[in-house]
């Protein structure tokens, strides 16, 4: 495959209701691997990076949601790298993320 027929895949999303941290062992337990120094507080603005073959995620950490007098913490999962693992890893991802109600 030549330079040009590379197509890098992109997925971006924004989770409610799961921890960073969580997410994070998540990702580590597919395989990723972290490569940027978590903070200890898990506040607003703090980044993870998670390195795994054929893939990079970037978690960062948002302003809560709020509905009126409820919030709810939400990150931001950028997740580039080869669009088959990309896939392959979001599948395997998704039960994961799946929260019932209670």
């Amino acid at each position: 495959m030549t330079d040009n027929q590379h197509h890098e895949y992109h997925h971006e999303r924004v989770l409610r209701g799961i921890p960073r941290w969580m997410l994070r062992e998540y990702l580590e337990g597919l395989g990723g691997t972290a490569t940027a120094p978590e903070t200890d507080d898990n506040t607003t603005g703090t980044t993870d990076i998670l390195n795994a073959d054929g893939w990079q995620a970037t978690l960062t950490q948002m302003e809560d949601f709020h509905v009126g007098s409820l919030s709810s913490g939400q990150v931001q999962i950028t997740v580039t790298g080869d669009p088959d693992e990309v896939r392959g890893m979001l599948a395997r991802l998704a039960p994961k993320l799946t929260r019932g109600g209670g």
